[in-house]
C-alpha cells in the first residue's frame, strides 16, 4: 500500500512554529533539492551549528510525541519495504524508489524519526545505507565477499540470475540485489551484466578500456575504424575521438594484437605478437616436423588476418626458409633465430 509521504510530512510540520518548521525542511532537503549543512543553516539564521542540531533533536522529539499516530503508517511502510529487501538499502536508491524525485526529503525525515531505523555510514565496502538490523549488514558483506570471489575466479561479468545460482545461498532476489547494490567492488554494465568495478568491461576509463571492451563484446578482430565507430556509440562516450587516438592505444598496450592490416584482436584470445614470418617460424617450431605449404597456410592463418600471397612471399624467404625433397618447409640450418 503506497504512502501519501507529502500529505503526511504537510500535516505533521504546519502545526510547528516558523523557524523550526524551516530548520527541518532545510535539513532534510523537504520540499527542496538537496539537505543543507548544520553550519550553513546556523551561518544563516545567526546560531551556532550546535544550537541548530538542538533545535532539530528537539523538534524531532516533539513531532514522535505530538503525532505518534500519524507517523506510524510511513514507518511501517518504510520497514516493510527494507524487510522486503533483505533489511537493508542503500540510501540513495531508498530515497529515489520510495520518494521519487519531489519526496524524498519527507522519506529522509521518516526514517530520521523511525526509532528502528539505523543509518550505515559508507566504508570502504559499501554506500552509505539503511537498515533495520546491523547483523544484516555484517551477512551482506559476507555475501558481497562471496560474489566478489566468485567474479576473480571467472573473470568475467554475470548475469544477475547467474550470481543467485554462484553464491549457493538461499537469499532471495531483492535481497541480494540490495546487497549487490551497496557493494562499493560490484557494477553493473548498460546491459545488466555484473563484475568488478575495476575491469574495463564494467568501467572503462579511457581509449584502452574502451577499446578492449569493444572487442571484448564483439568477440573477434576489428580494424581501428570499426573500434573507433564502436568507441563513439558507448553510452557512456560524451566526448568525440580520432582514430588516430585509438589506433595509438592499441599500438602502445600489450591487452591488443596486431594480427592483420589495421585489424586487431586481443591477447587473451590466444594471440601473439609478431609479424607474418615470425607466426611460420612459430607454426614450424611447434609442428617439429616439415610441413606443406598448404598446412602452413592453414595454420598461420589461424593466427593472422592476411592474404595467402603474403604468407607465400615470406616463406620464399631462403635465409630462414627450406625445402626438403618432398617440398615441404622447415626452418633453415642457417637461420639466425632468437
Amino acid at each position: 500500500m503506497e504512502v501519501d509521504f507529502k500529505k503526511i510530512t504537510n500535516n505533521i510540520l504546519k502545526g510547528l512554529p516558523e523557524r523550526k518548521r524551516e530548520i527541518i525542511e532545510r535539513r532534510f532537503g523537504i520540499w527542496r533539492e538537496n539537505k543543507e549543512t548544520l553550519q550553513s543553516i546556523g551561518n544563516d539564521l545567526g546560531i551556532t551549528r550546535e544550537r541548530v542540531r538542538q533545535i532539530i533533536n528537539a523538534t524531532l522529539e516533539q513531532i514522535k510525541h505530538q503525532h505518534s499516530e500519524t507517523i506510524l503508517q510511513p514507518i511501517r511502510y518504510l520497514s516493510d519495504y527494507l524487510k522486503e529487501h533483505g533489511d537493508l538499502k542503500r540510501e540513495d536508491r531508498l530515497l529515489e524508489e520510495v520518494g521519487r524525485q519531489k519526496y524524498q526529503g519527507c522519506v529522509y525525515l521518516f526514517l530520521t524519526i523511525g526509532e528502528e531505523f539505523q543509518r550505515y555510514n559508507e566504508d570502504q565496502d559499501v554506500y552509505s545505507l539503511w537498515t533495520i538490523k546491523e547483523e544484516s549488514v555484517y551477512f551482506a558483506k559476507k555475501v558481497i565477499q562471496k560474489v566478489v570471489e566468485k567474479l576473480e575466479e571467472r573473470k568475467e561479468p554475470h548475469p544477475f540470475e547467474k550470481l543467485l545460482e554462484l553464491i549457493e545461498e538461499n537469499i532471495r532476489q531483492k535481497a541480494l540485489n540490495s546487497y549487490i547494490e551497496v557493494a562499493k567492488k560490484i557494477e553493473t554494465t548498460p546491459e545488466g551484466l555484473y563484475g568488478l568495478i575495476y575491469w574495463p568491461e564494467i568501467n572503462p576509463r579511457g581509449i584502452r578500456d574502451k577499446a578492449y571492451l569493444v572487442l571484448k563484446r564483439a568477440g573477434r578482430p576489428m580494424h581501428f575504424l570499426e573500434i573507433t565507430q564502436k568507441i563513439k556509440e558507448l553510452p557512456y562516450q560524451r566526448t568525440d575521438v580520432s582514430p588516430e587516438s585509438v589506433h595509438n592505444e592499441l599500438i602502445r598496450s600489450d591487452l591488443f594484437v596486431l594480427v592483420g592490416r589495421g585489424i586487431y584482436a586481443l591477447r587473451e584470445w590466444g594471440y601473439e605478437p609478431g609479424t607474418v614470418k615470425d607466426m611460420i617460424i612459430k607454426v614450424l617450431r611447434e609442428a617439429k616436423r616439415p610441413l606443406t605449404k598448404e598446412e602452413i597456410i592453414q595454420k598461420v592463418l589461424e593466427k593472422r588476418i592476411v592474404k595467402v600471397n603474403t604468407i607465400l612471399l615470406n616463406l620464399q624467404d631462403k635465409t630462414l626458409f627450406e625445402k626438403d625433397k618432398e617440398g615441404r618447409y622447415y626452418i633453415s640450418s642457417k637461420a639466425e633465430i632468437t
